[in-house]
């Protein structure tokens, strides 16, 4: 989770992504995985997390999913980070893994 929260959060990983695994759909993939493994109920992210943390990861959560619509899932890389959208939930990200040192 926070190494997927430190990808979306820097544009150098997400080229690197898109680099090193080029049959991946990186804007896709940043969403799928957040989305699909986001599970603050089960006693495993229980168990990861402190309250604090899993209360910012929550807010995170609401706030991608609030823009999630309005981001592209195709053109790569190049034109995911062109998107405002996405720029807002990159500098989510980013506040986030910085203020817990991630």
């Amino acid at each position: 989770m926070i190494d997927l929260l430190k990808t979306i959060a820097s544009p150098a990983m997400q080229k690197g992504y898109e680099v090193n695994v080029p049959v991946a759909n990186v804007p896709d993939e940043l969403v799928c995985q957040w989305f699909d493994d986001f599970h603050p109920e089960t006693e495993l992210f229980k168990n990861s997390f402190n309250d604090s943390e899993i209360n910012e990861l929550t807010k995170f959560t609401e706030f991608y999913d609030s823009r999630v619509k309005a981001i592209p899932n195709d053109g790569g890389v190049a034109k995911l980070q062109t998107n405002k959208e996405w720029l807002e939930v990159q500098s989510y990200a980013k506040e986030i893994v910085s203020k817990n040192e991630w």
